[in-house]
């Protein structure tokens, strides 16, 4: 490869006479060194400079992947001035110690314009010499010969991790590909401040090339959670002076599973065709209690259910596991759990679902809260007048939605002043309608007067409702 660099050196003419070789009518000598392409210019940084002087000109030429030569044509001309001796140089440093001389690679000795063709990164000067008067440029030459590879994957059951991965390692870009000596150091220690801006923007893209990330990273891990699907994926990398690499993945499996738990429950169990409804996280509810499990498990070849007890009752002497079972996740089960396994407690549902062939796992709690019996005697009316008003016309309990709660057995009796019973109710308490006054309900109408109630109850937690708390007087008005 062959590309031709010009650099420019103007040589102040310091009021000599016109017949001094370094100035005639033509006005002052100017060298011009030409670039034909150069990919990024920019000044050295030299720690000690000597009053008067400048930075060199450093110049980074940008090599295609394979590059076959990294010839590079270096040319001066002369332009206001005399032919005079031309000579291009380049550095050669001691192995030794820390010094450094040039040495000629090119000459011609009466002319205003030279070339020749250079392969080492390093630097160069050009010498012009007019009689006793010599002026000198020096520049460097750096090539960027950094090419992304292609995108290195890590595939963990957590996580996906991508990276780039470049013909160098990354702190060999950074510290060492672009550095050079300080000419101005007694020690030629090295200045890499190239190198540590040389990576300006990293861009991750699916291979729909939707962005992942709205900010530059050098590496993007893939988690919370990591891939479920085929993806592909794309990284453009620029650099400080707009120089683009990029490179693609194959589409990648996923080797990630997720457990999502679809339980359902059924909220009132007493209605007839009540429907099924989400159990999402967390579930709170009174016994008996109608629970379906299920899942949308990905990337999983097997399926594990377990529901663990209420740890106090565990810790009275009861099994800890109280239902496990285990399905190809191709089956798609929906097992229903006997309502008779809750009672009042904390129970935690667990779908551990795992991928056999990779070894990934996950898993999904459900915790369940099941309420202990109740019957909130206060919700029990003393008085009602069964009139045809519509207003308190019926004997029954107060808001039963929340004054009855896993209630598994509820029986009421009523007498009258003779002890003899009048109407009787055996089965669900939400169920209960009431007593509307007549006899059983649908015999004639008892006469207003006093009456007494009997309740007994026993809860889906064995808790028995009995006794004097649970019986009392009702007043009947018409």
């Amino acid at each position: 490869m062959r590309r031709t660099l010009v650099f420019s050196i103007l040589t102040l003419c310091l009021a000599l006479p016109l017949a001094s070789p370094r100035c005639n009518a033509q006005g002052e000598p100017i060298i011009h060194f030409k670039p034909q392409q150069a990919d990024a210019a920019l000044l050295t940084a030299y720690s000690k400079l000597a009053p008067g002087a400048t930075q060199d000109s450093l110049f980074i030429i940008a090599l295609p992947a394979n590059a076959a030569s990294t010839a590079v044509t270096l040319s001066a001309n002369v332009t206001n001035g005399n032919n005079a001796k031309l000579e291009i140089q380049e550095i050669v440093f001691s192995p030794t110690d820390y010094s450094y001389s040039w040495r000629t690679i090119a000459q011609n000795p009466s002319a205003k314009e030279i070339s020749t063709t250079v392969s080492n990164p390093t630097a160069y000067r050009v010498l012009r010499t007019e009689g006793t008067d010599t002026t000198k440029k020096r520049i460097w030459i750096l090539f960027d010969n950094v090419h992304l590879t292609d995108i290195y994957i890590d595939d963990r059951c957590d996580a996906r991790t991508l990276a780039p991965r470049f013909n160098y390692d990354r702190s060999t870009i950074i510290e060492e590909l672009f550095a050079y000596p300080d000419l101005t150091s007694s020690y030629l220690l090295p200045i890499n401040s190239i190198g540590r801006i040389y990576f300006k923007n990293f861009q991750w893209l699916d291979d729909r090339l939707t962005p992942l990330t709205d900010f530059s990273t050098s590496s993007l891990k893939i988690d919370a959670p990591p891939p479920l699907e085929p993806q592909g994926y794309r990284l453009i990398v620029t650099n400080f002076y707009g120089r683009v690499l990029s490179a693609s993945s194959p589409l990648l499996d996923p080797i990630s599973v997720m457990a999502e738990m679809n339980a359902q429950y059924i909220d009132k169990p007493d209605s007839p065709a009540a429907p099924w409804q989400p159990a999402g996280k967390t579930l709170t509810h009174e016994a008996p209690l109608f629970l379906k499990l299920g899942d949308n498990a990905k990337n999983a070849d097997s399926l594990f259910w377990t529901i663990r007890n209420d740890p106090r009752a565990v810790r009275s002497g009861e099994k800890d596991t109280l239902f496990f079972i285990k399905a190809l996740a191709s089956e798609r089960i929906t097992p229903e759990i006997d309502k008779n396994l809750f009672s009042a407690g904390t129970y935690i549902a667990t779908l551990r679902v795992k991928n056999n062939r990779i070894g990934c796992s996950d898993t999904a709690n459900l915790t369940i809260h099941v309420d202990s019996s109740l019957i909130n005697t206060r919700e029990i009316p003393n008085v009602f007048t069964p009139n045809g008003d519509f207003i308190n016309d019926v004997f029954r309990l107060k808001n039963p939605e929340t004054s009855v709660r896993s209630i598994r057995n509820f029986k009421i009796e009523i007498f009258n002043r003779n002890g003899q019973q009048v109407y009787s109710y055996s089965g669900p308490p939400r169920a209960w309608e009431g007593w509307n006054g007549k006899q059983k309900n649908n015999g004639p109408d008892e006469p207003q007067g006093v009456y007494f109630f009997i309740i007994q109850a026993e809860g889906w937690d064995g808790k028995s409702f009995r006794g004097e708390t649970y019986r009392g007087f009702i007043h009947l008005y018409r």
